[in-house]
């Protein structure tokens, strides 16, 4: 088995040769935003729950962090190319379902955010109705029901496995404990 400097002597020629590698500029924006979000929707006192700015601040969080993790996909995507195997390929797998896991998230906010303050809008677009019906229906299962907390914590789970292979690409297996655990579980 080659070494970890060895197997990734052509990563860093890649990324500090001529093209650069765009991907771990973007990639902490999604990270440090789901994170934020997936702990802050696990917040579940009520005095914090019943201020009127903590559904935005939520909402905000996961539609950035989505638009966020939108860029980093594409980036990740233009380098996947030249380390292909089994860690690459995996951490792409999780990276693109915690993406989609917090679309999902993200557009029942936004959902919600149409249903709070543009209540009108909706009724405009007649032909949208059963469209927007089943919006609302998903949004009140993501959003309103005792699911949300297990799908924030599901979401924070889906972000450090993606994380720790990320990190397992970038600096090998035995970075920490938890990117050695997530390898030896997914990868080995």
């Amino acid at each position: 088995m080659r070494s970890w400097n060895t197997a990734n002597s052509t990563y860093l020629r890649y990324t500090i040769g001529l093209t650069m590698n765009f991907h771990p500029i973007f990639v902490h924006f999604p990270i440090a935003l789901f994170t934020l979000y997936g702990v802050f929707e696990l917040v579940r006192f009520s005095k914090v729950q019943s201020q009127p700015y903590w559904f935005y601040i939520k909402a905000i969080l996961v539609i950035l962090g989505t638009l966020a993790a939108f860029v980093t996909l594409q980036t990740g995507e233009m380098i996947k190319r030249q380390f292909p195997g089994k860690l690459t390929e995996t951490h792409s797998f999780f990276a693109n379902i915690t993406t989609y896991f917090f679309a999902a998230m993200a557009l029942a906010y936004i959902t919600s955010w149409i249903e709070r303050d543009f209540k009108n809008i909706p009724d405009r677009f007649p032909r949208f109705k059963s469209l927007w019906t089943i919006l609302l229906k998903i949004k009140t299962i993501l959003l309103e029901t005792k699911l949300t907390p297990l799908l924030a914590l599901v979401g924070l789970v889906l972000i450090t496995i993606t994380g720790a292979l990320g990190g397992s690409i970038a600096y090998g297996p035995d970075i920490d404990p938890v990117a050695k655990f997530v390898y030896n579980l997914l990868i080995r």
